[in-house]
């Protein structure tokens, strides 16, 4: 083990303050919105009550702030996403439009089709 100095044993009081502060913090939120906090506290209770060793109340602190970490980070890309998600059009290949266009003739060329048959019939019946 280092010796502890001076300054150490500032940081460390500093520290001591610091989860004082955060246990208060989460005291206070589970006392003020339980439905929320309750299940979450008692599984951070039960947790750390299973903790043995020293390397597994070390790791559980780390893997605090590892997940806090992450917490902020996915919800980056979610942001993202959604922005990304709203702002982008679906584009349609251009061959895909040929392929699936309808031709539509309108009444005008109807009437020229028919005439036309019409006209090819007249045509017929006269020759023989």
């Amino acid at each position: 083990m280092a010796p502890v100095t001076d300054s150490m044993d500032e940081e460390v009081q500093k520290t001591a303050l610091d989860i004082a502060r955060m246990t208060d913090t989460i005291t206070h939120k589970l006392q003020e919105d339980p439905a929320t906090f309750l299940e979450a506290s008692k599984a951070m209770v039960r947790n750390f009550d299973n903790i043995s060793i020293t390397n597994g109340l070390i790791s559980a602190l780390h893997c605090f702030e590892k997940y806090t970490e992450a917490a902020l980070s996915l919800s980056m890309q979610r942001k993202r996403r959604a922005i990304a998600f709203a702002n982008k059009a679906i584009g349609v290949q251009p061959t895909a439009l040929a392929r699936h266009s309808v031709k539509c003739y309108g009444p005008v060329f109807l009437d020229w089709v028919v005439r036309q048959k019409m006209c090819d019939r007249l045509s017929m019946a006269m020759a023989s």
